[in-house]
C-alpha cells in the first residue's frame, strides 16, 4: 500500500521537475500557434527572460536574482509583486522537490522490503500505483476539460493568497508565461505521467505466467527458510 500510494505523487513531482526547465520553455515557445508577445519582446528576448524565471525556481538564489534584472530600457524586468509571487512559487516548488526526495527514499525502502519478503510484491505494488495514478490523472483531465479557467483559478487559490497571483496582461510574468504556456505545461506533465504509467503497466501487468513464476519463487523461498 505504501509503495502504491507513493508512486502517484513521486511520478507527478518528477514530471513537474522535467517540465520546469528552459528546454520545455523553448519547446512551448517554438511550437506552432503559440501566441507572440504583443508588447514588444522578440522571440529570443522572451526565451532569455523566461529562462531566468525558470532557472530561479530551481536554483538557491534569493529574490534579488529576479529583482536585479533590467530590461534594455533600464527599467526593472519584474515588479515587486511579480518577484514576490515567484518567491511563493519557488517555495512551493522547493517543498515539492524535498517531498520528492523523501518519497523516493520511502519507495526504495518499500521496494527493497517487498523484494526480500514477497515474490512478485514489487510488481503488484507498482501496478496498483500505476492504476491509482491513472485514475487521478483522468479525474484532473476531466476537471481541466470541463473548465480550464476555473481549474487554473482554483489551483492558484489553493496554494497562493488572494490577490498575490493576478497580474496585468502587460506585466512581464504574463508576457513570458501566458495562459497557453500553462496549458502546454499541464499537457506536458500529463504526457510524462502517462508515459510512466504505460511503462509500469506493460512491465508489471499480472499475466498468468508472471503470477505463476511469483508463486513458485515464494514457495521456493519459504522452503529454503524452513530448512
Amino acid at each position: 500500500m505504501i509503495v502504491a500510494l507513493v508512486f502517484p505523487l513521486l511520478t507527478l513531482i518528477a514530471a513537474i521537475r522535467l517540465i520546469a526547465t528552459p528546454a520545455f520553455l523553448a519547446l512551448s515557445y517554438g511550437r506552432p500557434g503559440f501566441p507572440s508577445d504583443s508588447f514588444g519582446f522578440t522571440d529570443p528576448e522572451r526565451l532569455t527572460y523566461g529562462s531566468y524565471g525558470v532557472d530561479y525556481l530551481n536554483n538557491f538564489a534569493g529574490p534579488e536574482y529576479l529583482s536585479g534584472l533590467k530590461l534594455p530600457t533600464g527599467s526593472s524586468m519584474f515588479t515587486d509583486g511579480e518577484v514576490q509571487h515567484m518567491v511563493d512559487v519557488k517555495n512551493l516548488i522547493g517543498f515539492a522537490y524535498i517531498l520528492g526526495v523523501v518519497l523516493a527514499i520511502i519507495l526504495v525502502i518499500g521496494v527493497w522490503y517487498l523484494a526480500k519478503r514477497y515474490a512478485g510484491g514489487v510488481r503488484r505494488a507498482l501496478f496498483a500505483g500505476a492504476i491509482l495514478t491513472l485514475a487521478g490523472i483522468a479525474a484532473l483531465v476531466v476537471l481541466a476539460i470541463m473548465g480550464w479557467d476555473a481549474f487554473f483559478t482554483q489551483f492558484h487559490a489553493l496554494f497562493f493568497s488572494e490577490g498575490t497571483w493576478t497580474f496585468s496582461v502587460s506585466d512581464t510574468l504574463i508576457r513570458l508565461y501566458p495562459e497557453q504556456f500553462w496549458l502546454d505545461s499541464a499537457i506536458g506533465i500529463a504526457v510524462l505521467v502517462l508515459a510512466a504509467i504505460i511503462a509500469v503497466l506493460i512491465s508489471c501487468w499480472p499475466t498468468g505466467r508472471r503470477r505463476e513464476a511469483a508463486r513458485l519463487r515464494q514457495e521456493a523461498r519459504a522452503f529454503g527458510i524452513g530448512n
